[in-house]
């Protein structure tokens, strides 16, 4: 029993996954009710959760903005960013980083859960090597962003996951700007295994403290 609201996680998928990819790998249901906690799970196809002009596509506009609004409308959430968390595994790690920040004033804190997201150098190893380079260009608009909007995140990665040199280099920068995060390494690569337990220890971070 908690004396407080529940509190609300958005969670992003990877690329080439979709929004039902949480539901069915990890632990939801056990975690809502451990922590008193929603999960909202929107689709963002292999966007990078970024507006697309080209395509008339605004992902961005949609997860950070437009989805939270109905859901809260729809089920009556706290509307304080205390209460609203984002995280993401891969492509939704760096959707999560980004829109994090850009929507600073909507959510308190970022899970980062072998994220593709770069914050100092471009990748040497690309899963979907022209979808990300596309979106490499937003990473000094993401600096700047940090700048002005400091909070608490999460670092999750596997000692053998393709993006370890990645998300070390991020914490590097973390470290570099004095920036408040949790970090977590396990042993093994990008899969499912990892993302729970990321999700679970970010979860008892955020709800036990």
């Amino acid at each position: 029993c908690y004396d407080r609201p529940v509190k609300n996680i958005y969670l992003l998928h990877g690329y080439s996954g979709c929004e039902t990819d949480w539901f069915t790998n990890a632990p939801l249901g056990d975690l809502a009710n451990r922590y008193n906690v929603n999960f909202f799970m929107p689709n963002g196809d292999n966007s990078f959760y970024l507006n697309q002009p080209q395509t008339g596509c605004h992902y961005q506009n949609y997860v950070g903005k437009e989805f939270v609004d109905y859901t809260r409308r729809t089920f009556a959430l706290s509307t304080d960013r205390e209460d609203t968390f984002i995280g993401g595994l891969s492509m939704g790690g760096y959707g999560a980083l980004r829109n994090g920040l850009k929507y600073s004033d909507t959510f308190g804190y970022i899970g980062l859960f072998s994220a593709a997201a770069t914050m100092t150098h471009t990748m040497d190893r690309e899963p979907h090597p022209d979808q990300l380079r596309s979106n490499v260009k937003f990473n000094n608009d993401m600096k700047a962003l940090f700048a002005a909007k400091p909070k608490l995140y999460f670092i999750g990665i596997g000692s053998t996951d393709f993006l370890y040199e990645l998300n070390k280099a991020n914490r590097d920068y973390f470290d570099e700007k004095g920036y408040p995060y949790e970090y977590m390494e396990t042993p093994g690569g990008h899969i499912w295994k990892n993302w729970r337990i990321y999700l679970t220890h970010f979860a008892q971070e955020l709800f036990q403290k």
